[in-house]
């Protein structure tokens, strides 16, 4: 690995970059029934970043495999799992953790396509949306609320794991680490295939009734009523940004669009909020959100959303002692303090419309009924 160091020409940022918004696009996707990413067409884009070519990593796999279990195995020797275990080992040498944890995920998005098209290689998306939503309570899809955030979840587990011994590179060591990383997602893709291939047989589709938060009103908007409601309301899904850590990948795109961050920053800032410190401060933000709104409950739900969130966030003065805008400028201050972004002024304002519209869309996408 060393000597395909020293031959790379890496190209640290762009890299980086990269890396970080092709995870986050291939999770947003994921999201969606019976897709599978597709890895192999941004190979040789990854290649032209770290300056290696297809050869360069046969002949590397060659040497580094020989006479260990791995050494016929397409699995571990393929050039694809190659560049991604040289860009893990790349980023752990400069204690990148946010550049190691995406090509992480990205491994992990790699072993998902690869079991996926073996498992269920012609998808019905009812069948799947059943499958997705029958598993067992124990099933790793159930418990981590999403197969996005399943992958997510295992990558930061190995991490823990694995991380010294990626950075000492023993053939038979790094042998393991890739069974253990292939096992647990196929573990997983299994069960779930058993119950969508029942599903098929059965002719059963996807659930249509939805648990709803709240009392409805005649327009289909679940809304709080009180100020018991409102703390209600704020402690639930401050819990599932920064508890439970649900990522919502659909509303992350939709906040980086509006407010017009980069995709890569988006990711980090997502990441970053899904911590307990930071409960307090999402549910003080929501709180003021649905007092904001409480004489017109309806306007959630509407396309004046979008209107009343943008002038919320661009108030230049007002009355109130403690009023949204204000909370999420600090919440964003404490982010880019956090991530260490040393053009903060330049960032603070397109950070803060990405995380009203993140937090509040949250709201909105749970309590409007379509």
């Amino acid at each position: 690995m060393r000597y395909l160091l020293k031959k790379a020409e890496i190209k640290e940022i762009p890299l980086r970059n990269y890396i970080i918004a092709l995870v986050g696009k291939e999770l947003n996707s994921l999201t969606e029934p019976c897709y599978y990413p597709s890895l192999k067409k941004n190979y040789y884009e990854i290649l032209k970043l770290v300056g290696l070519s297809d050869n360069d990593l046969k002949l590397f796999a060659n040497e580094f495999y020989m006479h260990t279990p791995a050494q016929n195995l397409k699995i571990h020797t393929q050039s694809t799992t190659s560049l991604i275990l040289f860009i893990i080992y790349y980023f752990v040498t400069k204690k990148d953790m946010v550049g190691y944890n995406a090509a992480m995920v990205y491994f992990s998005l790699q072993q998902f396509t690869n079991l996926m098209y073996k498992q269920i290689r012609y998808c019905n998306p009812d069948a799947f949306k059943y499958a997705l939503e029958n598993v067992s309570k124990i099933h790793l899809f159930f418990r981590e609320r999403s197969i996005p955030m399943s992958l997510t979840f295992l990558a930061k587990e190995l991490q823990v794991k694995w991380t010294q011994r990626i950075l000492e590179m023993d053939p038979n060591e790094i042998y393991m680490f890739l069974n253990e990383l292939r096992s647990r997602i196929s573990q997983s893709v299994k069960s779930f295939a058993e119950i969508y291939y029942r599903a098929m047989k059965q002719g059963l589709g996807a659930k249509t009734s939805k648990e709803e938060l709240g009392d409805e009103d005649e327009k289909g908007t679940s809304k709080p009523q009180t100020q018991r409601g409102e703390e209600r309301y704020a402690d639930e899904f401050s819990k599932r940004i920064c508890l439970y850590k649900e990522i919502d990948y659909k509303i992350v795109s939709e906040a980086q669009q509006l407010s017009g961050i980069k995709y890569a920053l988006s990711t980090i800032i997502t990441h970053k909020l899904s911590v307990l410190k930071y409960q307090d401060d999402v549910k003080l933000i929501i709180t003021l959100f649905l007092r904001s709104i409480l004489k017109d409950a309806n306007l959630l739900c509407s396309k004046e959303y979008y209107t009343f969130l943008n002038k919320s966030m661009t108030v230049r003065r007002t009355v109130e002692r403690i009023y949204l805008k204000q909370q999420v400028n600090m919440l964003a201050i404490k982010i880019l303090q956090e991530i260490k972004e040393p053009n903060l002024d330049a960032y603070k304002h397109s950070v803060s419309m990405f995380l009203a519209y993140y937090i509040t869309l949250q709201l909105r996408k749970n309590l409007c009924v379509s």
